[in-house]
């Protein structure tokens, strides 16, 4: 099964970053007062995203995007609630008739998520990205997923009989090629060839995505949140913006809840890890036992008396980054 196919509730990483996405949309309602939303996503199989963000925010007014016809049908087979329009679709055309749909829900405020796997299409989910943007309204927003795998054109395993620098080439010419006119003046640099480097050259992409599409309009896109996360053998990258008027501009700056939120982005370029390591219930519990500050993460090392990986650095990263989100972590139970 591909990781797609599998439910983000059963992918750690993956799940937080869901959580963190309704955290952002928090103070996406106090901006935007008693507003009435429509959620549109690309649900996969299981929807699992509608039914976090109807839990939190009790949106009822939910559309599904999914052009696959099989995976459709287990949408609807899968549909938790009677009101998700599941409709099958692409984003694309979704996008193309947008106006449309807009027009027929003027009252409303829309919360989109681009949600794209596919490496090998980022210019076209660029392009798509920036297409929609011109459509929104203040107070609407929007969020993009996007592979974020630098070995994606070609992974170092798979050439062999040449040097690194020669491999190096090779990336910096296909993600040149691939991100076009959605590249940063600087272009692709070595210094891009990493997992930090390449997620923040891709947030710079949807800047200028972002940046283009409202060119023409008397609104800005403003950046809420970006984080970084692994997803099985993939790194994605994932950022979300908001339509924003300077008066709404000046909201945002003025709200010290939001400008104090350890998350919140400073600017197109703050990109923020999730890497949790996989914890037993009972890990978990004598982690959050010992937990005083963040300075205990060296204490509660030693305490476990095991690494969460042979690397020690490493290890104490993964532990880190679990105490930083340790409220967002999943807990599984056997159901019978």
């Amino acid at each position: 099964m591909s990781g797609h196919q599998v439910p983000y509730h059963l992918r750690t990483n993956k799940f937080i970053e869901r959580q963190l996405f309704l955290d952002a949309l928090d103070f996406v309602r106090v901006y935007n007062g008693p507003s009435k939303y429509i959620y549109i996503s690309m649900g996969g199989p299981f929807l699992e995203d509608f039914k976090h963000i109807n839990d939190r925010f009790a949106i009822e007014s939910m559309v599904s995007l999914e052009s696959d016809e099989q995976t459709w049908k287990r949408q609807i087979f899968n549909s938790p609630y009677g009101f998700i329009n599941c409709r099958n679709e692409s984003s694309g055309e979704f996008i193309s008739n947008f106006d449309d749909f807009a027009l027929e829900h003027e009252d409303k405020r829309f919360v989109i998520w681009l949600d794209y796997a596919a490496a090998d299409s980022r210019f076209k989910q660029l392009q798509e990205f920036e297409e929609l943007i011109t459509k929104l309204s203040e107070g609407d927003v929007i969020k993009i997923t996007l592979n974020a795998n630098y070995q994606s054109p070609k992974k170092r395993s798979e050439v062999q009989g040449i040097s690194d620098r020669q491999y190096d080439t090779i990336l910096i010419s296909e993600h040149t090629d691939q991100l076009s006119d959605y590249l940063p003046l600087s272009g692709v640099e070595k210094r891009h060839l990493n997992e930090s480097g390449f997620a923040k050259l891709l947030a710079q992409s949807v800047r200028i995505a972002a940046t283009k599409g409202t060119e023409n309009l008397q609104v800005e896109a403003v950046p809420l949140m970006g984080i970084r996360y692994n997803d099985g053998e993939h790194q994605m990258l994932t950022v979300t913006a908001m339509i924003c008027s300077n008066e709404l501009v000046a909201m945002i700056e003025g709200d010290q809840g939001f400008q104090n939120w350890p998350l919140k982005s400073k600017d197109w370029d703050t990109v923020y890890e999730v890497r949790v390591p996989h914890l037993s219930t009972k890990e978990r519990l004598t982690i959050n036992s010992l937990m005083k500050d963040m300075s205990d993460a060296n204490s509660i090392q030693t305490k476990l008396g095991f690494q969460f990986d042979d690397n020690f650095g490493r290890s104490m990263e993964l532990l880190t980054s679990y105490m930083k989100y340790y409220r967002n972590y999943p807990s599984f139970a056997r159901m019978q």
